[in-house]
This record gives structure tokens, C-alpha cells and sequence, in this order.
């Protein structure tokens, strides 16, 4: 056996280990961002996914929807914040494939992302329960959840879970096929928003595997710690990418050395806080590619690779696109006559006295 996997190599161990659930259009495309540097830079578009509903979120589901018809599920319970791209692309691809969805939320700072990410859960029907605090949501997930819906299938934030590490490994190698067609140079660096862990874990693993010293760099955008727990830390990341390099070393892979960077820079003040170099890199994205940005996630994570850009900039450099860019109006499962009210936490919706679908 070669010391390390091919990329197509890569791809056929997977098809015939895991079930999955094709929901991608094909390879996101890679975007050329042109500077004054010498390095190239590059973007990695998974905001074109999906036609309906784009984003990183759509290559896990592919395994975690697949998991979830073979136990004969009917539900899935998972949680976010109030504007979770995981829980809307769960609800709408769960949807199209028969499963209902239940999101348990808590609460983060208002934006109109925010706002049409509730209006979208709402429009695809998800059951919402709205518990306020994260330390109230996880109790609810863990407990209320098991009680109220014991035959459902679990899953946590972000989709981070094997299945959903082993989706972006499957990306690392989409990756390294575009590499040998000659679309890109390999990159030295590949920039990423890191939330659950599960996206940059697969990314190393996948890179590692084919024999890459590529750096995959996780811009932490979400708490560091729950309490006394880790939460989004560079020790969690490894913890799961250990987990996966040991389902690929009992597939017979050869040994591998993952290369994972960690910046805690970006993360500001706190989850779904904007900050300076955020809404900076958003209007340079925005003027450049005509997409937008989220001040959570890709502002803080784009703003990141700008930072390694004039730090390193030889290097060839990849950055990772996580937000879908498909419009509002294009996503909705229904046309809505107006725009979801701005709520407030006291909001009898939010209690569960009324609008029916929150609890």
C-alpha cells in the first residue's frame, strides 16, 4: 500500500463504509481572491452547497441524514442559538426526506441573519423550543428532550459527530482531487471557522490522509469553555480528529500526522458579538464576491485569514466559505406575507403561550 491514500482512493473507502445521502450539487467551486500579495489565495465556496439551502452544513447532513433513515428515525432533536445555520439546513433537507425537527435554542444578539435564520425554522415547520440560556438548553437537550421525544435521534450542535467529521474528510479529499486537476496549488494554510470542531477535525484528518503538510487553522468563533468543560478549544478538535484518524487506521489507512493551527484572535467580546475586523472583512468580501458575510461566524473567520494573509503571504492560502449565499426569499418552504416580529425574551411566543410552535 502507498504511504498515503489518493484522493479518489480516499473517496471509494468511504462510499464503501458509510451510508450517505447525496445532497451536494457536485465540488463547490474555488474562487480566486486577487491582492497585492505574492501567495495565492484562494476560496473554497460551500456557500454554493446546495441550491436551496448552501453552507458547510450540507455535507455533514449527507452522512447524518443517512444514519438516521437507516435506524428508521422519524425525529431529530438537536439545538443552537436562535439564528443556527445547523438547525435550519436540518429542519429543511430533514424535511425533504420525510424526518421532522426539533431545535431547542438559545439565545444570542439580534441580527438580520439572526432574524431570518427563526423565520426560516418557522417556515420549514421545526418544532422550537426556546430555553434562553445555553446551561437551560443543554439541560433540555440532554433531559426534557429524552422524555418528550425518547424514540428521536440526538445530535449535536453544528452537527459534530463521526458522521459529520467524516463528511469534511470527504471535503479534504474533494479538495485534493480539484488540487491534481490543476484548479489550485496545494495549500500551505487552510482558514476555517471552527464552532463544533467536527469541520476542522474532518479538514485535518482528510489532508493528513493524503499526505498534506497543509495547516489547517480553526478561527474559534464559540465559547471556549462550558463551566469547568471544554467546549471549542484546540484540545477538542484533536479529541475528535483522534477519533476519526482511529476509524481510518482500523480501515487498514497508513499512520498519519494531523497539522492543526489554533486562533482564539477573532472571537471578540462573545458568541455572535460583531467586532471591528469582522465587520471589515464582511464589506471586503461583500464588495468583492457580492456575498455576505455573518457577523458569528464568517466575518470573524475571513477576517482571521486576512490576518494570516499579511502575516504569511507566500504562502498559498484557503479559505473555507461556511454561509450559504442562497437569498431569503428563495429558501422559504412557503411564501410569508411579512417578515417574522422582532421578539422580545419576554414574548409570550417565546414562553410558549402563543404562536403555538415554540415551547
Amino acid at each position: 500500500m502507498s504511504r498515503f491514500l489518493r484522493p479518489q482512493q480516499g473517496l471509494g473507502w468511504l462510499d464503501q463504509r458509510m451510508p450517505r445521502q447525496v445532497l451536494l450539487s457536485g465540488p463547490t467551486p474555488l474562487t480566486r481572491w486577487v491582492d497585492a500579495s505574492p501567495g495565492e489565495f484562494w476560496i473554497k465556496r460551500d456557500d454554493l452547497s446546495h441550491p436551496l439551502y448552501g453552507g458547510n452544513k450540507v455535507r455533514k447532513l449527507e452522512y447524518i441524514l443517512a444514519h438516521a433513515l437507516n435506524k428508521g428515525v422519524q425525529r431529530i432533536v438537536t439545538f443552537g442559538g436562535l439564528g443556527t445555520h445547523h438547525g435550519v439546513a436540518t429542519t429543511i433537507f430533514g424535511r425533504t426526506l420525510g424526518l421532522a425537527t426539533t431545535v431547542i435554542l438559545f439565545d444570542q444578539p439580534r441580527t438580520q441573519v439572526v432574524e431570518e435564520s427563526l423565520a426560516l425554522l418557522q417556515n420549514w415547520g421545526a418544532e422550537l423550543w426556546f430555553r434562553g440560556s445555553l446551561t437551560r438548553t443543554l439541560l433540555s437537550y440532554a433531559l426534557e428532550s429524552r422524555l418528550r421525544h425518547p424514540q428521536a435521534m440526538r445530535l449535536f450542535a453544528g452537527g459534530s459527530s463521526i458522521e459529520g467529521g467524516q463528511a469534511f474528510v470527504r471535503a479534504a479529499f474533494e479538495l485534493g482531487l480539484q488540487v491534481e486537476q490543476g484548479l489550485m496549488s496545494r495549500p500551505d494554510r487552510l482558514v476555517v471557522a471552527v464552532g463544533s470542531s467536527a469541520t476542522v477535525a474532518g479538514l485535518a484528518t482528510g489532508c493528513a490522509l493524503m499526505g498534506w503538510s497543509t495547516r489547517v487553522t480553526g478561527i474559534r468563533v464559540a465559547p471556549a469553555r462550558l463551566g469547568f468543560f471544554d467546549a471549542c478549544t484546540l484540545a477538542t478538535v484533536r479529541k475528535q480528529a483522534n477519533a476519526l484518524s482511529q476509524y481510518w487506521l482500523s480501515w487498514g489507512a497508513p499512520r498519519h500526522q494531523l497539522c492543526i493551527d489554533w486562533d482564539d484572535d477573532e472571537f471578540g467580546l462573545g458568541y455572535g458579538l460583531s467586532t471591528p475586523q469582522g465587520t471589515d472583512a464582511e464589506q471586503l468580501f461583500r464588495s468583492q464576491l457580492g456575498v455576505p458575510l455573518d457577523p458569528t461566524y464568517t466575518a470573524k473567520a475571513f477576517a482571521g485569514a486576512l490576518k494570516w494573509r499579511a502575516q504569511r503571504p507566500d504562502e498559498t492560502l484557503l479559505y473555507w466559505h461556511s454561509l450559504s449565499s442562497v437569498p431569503f426569499e428563495q429558501i422559504l418552504y412557503q411564501p410569508i406575507s411579512a417578515r417574522i416580529p422582532s421578539l422580545s425574551l419576554d414574548s409570550t411566543l417565546f414562553r410558549g403561550g402563543q404562536g403555538g410552535k415554540f415551547s
